[in-house]
């Protein structure tokens, strides 16, 4: 699994002062599972099966999670600012405080259909920033069109395999997100709740899950629709533990670049059409990531993520999809 930025757009830095952390100590991860003790045992034991310089051997990684238990409160852990949370399974009806403290983020949510596995989105989606991700035209039902408010809101499977690395900028000021297991082909993910046979390979869904983990807001992570008592619960959590490890490569290798400031960036102006304004945009110094503007000066607030490829199609007199949204051409 590559890093999140390619050659010609810069490199990444390691962090590899982070690489030997504990994670749920020095870096603050939480990790929660709702799918019964057998298979976060399977979970646990997957993981410690992988190359992982953050999990102490034979150290608990997933916790399990009983409904009766006074101490846990996810909610309290969410909202403190320096835990990360990893969600794994289905929370039942006792977890509505969570629902609606989940609710509230900007978010991601992964599956086959726009929202299978996350009812609760759609009682709250009025109040949340939302994008539909790995979605199929065939599967989507026709309330999900009036959900999202632009195209840029959703990204079906196949506008994904077209152009996946601008998966990350448009992940990188995401909070949470709810992958739910639809989204991978039934080759891959044999455990889904569900028979749908396309979707994306495990080895996408990993990079997806890499490029939330690099993202300077992510928080939770909830990875759900499976069985976890199935038969294939073995491959199950070999593949829910691929994900969770790709994500928290992606967490502590973070960049490092946030917040932005001017004296840490390049700044590139590109003049556009008569009709339209000048863009202005950055180039981090540090993870050769890219960010755009419109406007005279350097605005945090104004300051909005984009890819090399945004940036490229200015220059050659053309306007991607994610500029023209932002300046409504």
């Amino acid at each position: 699994m590559e890093n999140y930025r390619d050659k010609d757009a810069g490199q990444m830095t390691t962090g590899s002062n982070r690489l030997f952390a504990n994670i749920d100590k020095d870096l603050g991860f939480s990790f929660l599972s709702a799918a019964g003790s057998q298979f976060t045992d399977l979970l646990n034991r997957e993981l410690h099966r992988f190359s992982n310089p953050w999990i102490q051997e034979e150290k608990v990684v997933f916790r399990g999670v009983r409904n009766d238990e006074a101490e846990f409160n996810p909610v309290k852990r969410i909202e403190e600012n320096d835990r990360i949370v990893v969600l794994v399974g289905d929370y039942d009806s006792p977890d509505r405080e969570l629902e609606r403290a989940l609710a509230c983020q900007s978010s991601a949510l992964v599956a086959c259909d726009g929202k299978t596995g996350n009812e609760f989105l759609d009682k709250h989606r009025k109040n949340s920033s939302l994008k539909y991700l790995a979605s199929q035209q065939h599967l989507l039902v026709d309330e999900v069109y009036d959900w999202v408010k632009t195209q840029q809101d959703i990204m079906p499977l196949g506008k994904i395999r077209s152009g996946f690395r601008e998966l990350e900028p448009e992940l990188r000021e995401t909070e949470c997100c709810f992958f739910n297991l639809s989204a991978i082909r039934y080759a891959d993910a044999p455990g889904k709740s569900g028979s749908d046979i396309s979707g994306l390979s495990s080895e996408e869904a990993c990079r997806l899950l890499r490029y939330f983990g690099v993202g300077d807001y992510s928080r939770v992570l909830w990875i759900n629709g499976f069985e976890a008592d199935s038969f294939s619960a073995p491959l199950t959590a070999n593949l829910v533990a691929q994900l969770v490890w790709y994500f928290l490569n992606g967490a502590v290798h973070r960049p490092g670049d946030y917040p932005l400031s001017s004296e840490n960036l390049i700044e590139y102006t590109v003049s556009s059409h008569e009709k339209l304004p000048d863009i202005r945009f950055y180039k981090s110094r540090f993870s050769g990531r890219w960010w755009f503007s419109i406007g005279t000066e350097f605005n945090l607030m104004e300051v909005k993520p984009c890819s090399y490829e945004d940036y490229l199609l200015m220059c050659e007199g053309e306007i991607s999809d994610r500029i023209a949204l932002a300046v409504e051409v």
